[in-house]
């Protein structure tokens, strides 16, 4: 998953610090290296796993697979270390074990240190799913994600969302982006992969509203950061954005871009763009390949704009097996 925007402070001014007393800098050393298995029965659970995670960062998988055994012996609801075992078999390519083992995480999910570690287990699963591939259960993996954002899935906000899809379908996307902003940012990796599978699952009624929460969500983020920065920084355009976004210096403009790459901005926008236009919207497709298609931020999805603008054409369908009866309706669409 994408991480949040941030950019960096700006710098004080010399009145700023000149009064403050001087700080001495201390650095808090790692945990030192752990004495012989047989002789550390008495360390924590969680100086175990921090064990593991240096192992795992240094990809010595076998002794991280040893210390995350350990903690779990001290502490057996303990999912960070569960999830991490799956981390493990996946790279040593047990998906089967992998999947099971991420259950077994999710399952004690609400033992999780930080909540929000749920979505990261959830969209490790995705990945390893459409990787093996195994796309029923990686769009009911998706689908559970989006299913918690409310904007995007309860009620009480239908017509919201069918206000942004009608502003989009007559006035295209800049006016879409100047009238709505979202704040759900843990979803949009879920909606640009569901953007992508729908369509190219010959979806693409479905696909249009999960790219267009995608973009909306990326843009809304940028937007508000730098206008916290500079409050009276006016979104332009899109076309603007991917390339120019105007930040208030160029350090932040190159951190602005970093994110929308990492966020997969452009990807959203291309699979928005043919989607509509498969889905009879060929005016907002043309006008969204046009706009990836002069921007120096695409890279690939520039290439592919400008192929399409030239000789359109469709991706080849992914060959799906029969639908699980156990698959989540999505009926936010």
């Amino acid at each position: 998953m994408a991480a949040l925007l941030v950019l960096p402070a700006l710098p004080a001014s010399a009145q700023d610090t000149q009064d403050l007393p001087a700080v001495e800098e201390t650095q808090v050393a790692p945990p030192s290296t752990p004495a012989p298995l047989s002789s550390s029965e008495d360390r924590p659970a969680w100086l175990w796993f921090e064990y593991g995670e240096r192992a795992f960062d240094e990809g010595e998988l076998g002794e991280a697979l040893q210390f995350y055994t350990l903690a779990l012996e001290r502490r057996s609801v303990f999912p960070e270390a569960i999830a991490r075992l799956a981390d493990i078999y996946a790279a040593q390519a047990e998906p089967e074990l992998a999947l099971s083992t991420y259950q077994r995480a999710l399952e004690r999910a609400g033992a999780l240190v930080v909540a929000d570690d749920e979505h990261a287990i959830r969209y490790r699963v995705a990945r390893l799913q459409r990787l093996i591939p195994e796309y029923h259960g990686m769009e009911s993996t998706l689908l559970h994600i989006v299913g918690e954002e409310e904007e995007f899935s309860a009620a009480q906000f239908s017509r919201l969302r069918q206000a942004m899809r009608d502003a989009f379908a007559r006035d295209g996307l800049d006016s879409t982006l100047q009238l709505y902003r979202l704040d759900t940012p843990l979803a949009v990796e879920a909606h640009v992969t569901l953007g992508w599978f729908y369509h190219r699952s010959g979806r693409d009624a479905r696909s249009i509203p999960h790219s267009l929460f995608a973009v909306i969500n990326i843009v809304s983020e940028v937007a508000r950061e730098l206008r916290s920065r500079d409050p009276e920084y006016q979104l332009a355009s899109l076309a603007t954005l991917l390339d120019n976004p105007n930040a208030f210096s160029p350090t932040a403009a190159r951190l602005v871009l970093d994110y929308m790459e990492e966020a997969q901005l452009q990807r959203a926008l291309y699979y928005l763009a043919i989607a509509s236009r498969e889905s009879g919207l060929t005016t907002r497709g043309a006008e969204l390949l046009r706009t990836l298609a002069t921007s120096e931020s695409a890279g690939e999805y520039r290439d592919l704009a400008r192929r399409q603008l030239a000789s359109p054409w469709v991706e080849p369908l992914l060959e799906l097996p029969p639908v699980p009866e156990s698959l989540p309706p999505a009926s936010a669409l």
